[in-house]
């Protein structure tokens, strides 16, 4: 998936990623979260977007931009990787080296509202300031496994909803992986302050 992922995007950004990946060689967590950014723009880039990685863009670095014809940065779009709670995560990963685990797992929506939240907050002031939107990516982590009612209750809850309340976030990419293929949903903020549209379907 890594060399797939390597068609499609710039080529300094590829040369950046195997940095990277040599950087968290002893940190699988963070190669993981690395990873899936990759996979993310990817995608995008496989369907015909401009892409570029962590490009400096006003003294900051987005995961992704997306370039315009001239160059521009036209998009931004920043990926949460959404873990279960951390001492179950513990948990699962010492258990699954000898067996299965077994046990009760809270609710998802507050915590996953939360982690939307703070990624709407990060870049909301360079999305409003160069005029130009904001999609935020969402991964599930297999252990987590989000529901996509749980992910709509989070954008489109008439009382709390993310979208409601931050017009700035244009929409939101969900992806996750099953049996080596990524799957990508695209939900659009009906009340965008900058609307976009990006692809969905699998890689």
């Amino acid at each position: 998936m890594i060399y797939r992922c390597f068609e499609h995007i710039d080529d300094a950004d590829a040369s950046a990623f195997v940095r990277l990946f040599r950087a968290q060689v002893d940190d699988g967590q963070q190669v993981l979260h690395t990873f899936r950014e990759l996979v993310l723009g990817g995608f995008l880039a496989s369907r015909g977007l401009r892409m570029r990685h962590n490009l400096h863009v006003d003294n900051q670095t987005p995961d992704w931009c997306r370039l315009s014809a001239t160059a521009e940065p036209d998009a931004i779009v920043e990926v949460v990787n959404f873990h279960p709670p951390r001492m179950i995560e513990r948990d699962i990963d010492t258990v699954a080296r000898t067996g299965v685990w077994v046990g009760r797992m809270p609710p998802h929506v507050p915590r996953l509202r939360s982690c939307l939240e703070d990624k709407a907050t990060a870049y909301r002031s360079l999305a409003q300031r160069r005029g130009i939107p904001y999609v935020i990516g969402v991964f599930s982590e297999f252990t987590a496994d989000v529901e996509p009612e749980e992910l709509d209750e989070c954008l489109v809850h008439p009382e709390h909803g993310l979208f409601d309340a931050y017009p700035v976030v244009s929409g939101v990419i969900f992806f996750e992986e099953r049996s080596g293929v990524y799957r990508f949903k695209y939900t659009a903020n009906p009340r965008a302050s900058r609307p976009v549209v990006l692809p969905e379907g699998e890689f």
